[in-house]
């Protein structure tokens, strides 16, 4: 019987330890940047890039030596957003900007509107003109119907762009094991495993033994105290842009 509680006992400790972590996760600031690390399949299906690869936009990801960068972890879209991102394909909204438009909008500052992520998320912008009528009072990613024969499933991402959902593909907290699946994309670069990134991570911040995380209550807030990492409190806004809402903790 003892054994019993024991065991309860620390479940119970290691998933509100879970808990706490995404809590310290989703402290900070968001910042103005409507971009985020995380991309909710359904609404990149619904929205007008939902049939764009993720490399023709990121391209350059593949030449990276470190995705992501441990040293840049503190960083927001918009320190890596470029203008010609958009333009490559929207050159028609600069010629508009020249001309002091932009949609219906007269422009009197150019170079406010040089930050297309400060009003649009690529990754679930609606088209500007719809093919088809939606019901308003239900997100449109909801209403598959509406544009095409209601299925169960989303299609399958490219080989190629699956790769990149694997880390960036948004966690429900109903979903099974979701704590878990957070805790291995922070384990990429905050695990005590040997690996690159992680050995670049522990120059700057104490690395976790993933074996004993959690066990001890004391440790709680650890993995999560970015500041440490020496760079004020950019790295914790950073970490929390983006992140799912909390589960309710245990009683």
């Amino acid at each position: 019987m003892i054994a019993k509680r024991t065991s309860e006992t620390s479940r119970k400790k290691k998933s509100l330890f879970s808990v706490v972590l995404l809590v310290f996760l989703l402290l900070g600031f968001s910042g103005y940047s409507h971009a985020s690390w995380w991309i909710n399949p359904k609404k990149f299906h619904a929205s007008v890039h939902g049939q764009t690869s993720c490399r023709d936009c990121h391209d350059d990801t593949q030449k990276k030596a470190f995705h992501p960068n441990p040293e840049a972890i503190g960083k927001g879209a918009e320190d890596f957003f470029e203008p010609d991102h958009c333009l490559v394909c929207h050159e028609e909204v600069m010629a508009g900007l020249e001309k002091g438009k932009h949609g219906s909008q007269q422009v009197k500052d150019l170079e406010k509107h040089k930050m297309c992520l400060a009003c649009h998320d690529p990754h679930d912008q609606a088209p500007i003109k719809e093919k088809v009528s939606f019901d308003a009072a239900k997100p449109r990613h909801e209403q598959c119907g509406a544009c095409h024969e209601e299925k169960k499933e989303l299609p399958p991402f490219s080989a190629e762009d699956e790769a990149c959902m694997a880390c960036h593909r948004l966690i429900l907290p109903e979903e099974s094991k979701a704590a878990e699946k957070l805790e291995s994309i922070c384990f990429h670069c905050h695990a005590r495993l040997g690996t690159p990134a992680q050995a670049l991570t522990g120059k700057k911040i104490s690395l976790v033994n993933p074996g004993s995380y959690g066990k001890d209550a004391s440790r709680k807030g650890r993995l999560c105290d970015l500041p440490s990492a020496g760079n004020g409190d950019r790295p914790r806004q950073e970490h929390s842009r983006g992140l799912p809402p909390v589960p309710s903790p245990l009683p």
